[in-house]
């Protein structure tokens, strides 16, 4: 039988994990919509390419901050963060507030990885 803060953690990293593959449909899928249909090539491939720079640059700068902060504050905040990004993502009609949405969730997702697996581990 689990314990309270066990079944706690497997939630909380569940939920983490469930809106980790969300957020990684979003770019391909807003790369398809009407927002970015209308948009040059360029700026099409910089909807796609939001993912692969703001994951890592999450990673880095989360994984300092849950050294000085704590893994639980911080998992907290990546999960506030992306859940805004998706917000943001699915209220956008123009193409500014999708890039914004993008790298929020992104970043949060990154961000999410070191504390949501340091948590598991232990």
């Amino acid at each position: 039988m689990l314990s309270r803060k066990q079944r706690f953690m497997l939630m909380s990293s569940a939920s983490g994990l469930t809106f980790w593959g969300i957020v990684g449909t979003l770019g391909p899928l807003a790369a398809a919509g009407s927002i970015i249909g209308v948009l040059p090539h360029f700026l099409k491939v910089v909807v796609l390419l939001i993912g692969p720079l703001f994951v890592p640059f999450g990673n880095f700068i989360m994984g300092f901050l849950t050294d000085r902060l704590g893994r639980k504050k911080i998992f907290l905040m990546t999960m506030i963060i992306y859940g805004a990004g998706i917000i943001v993502i699915s209220l956008s009609y123009t193409f500014l507030p999708l890039i914004i949405g993008l790298m929020l969730a992104e970043f949060g997702v990154g961000g999410e990885e070191i504390p949501s697996l340091s948590l598991v581990s232990e």
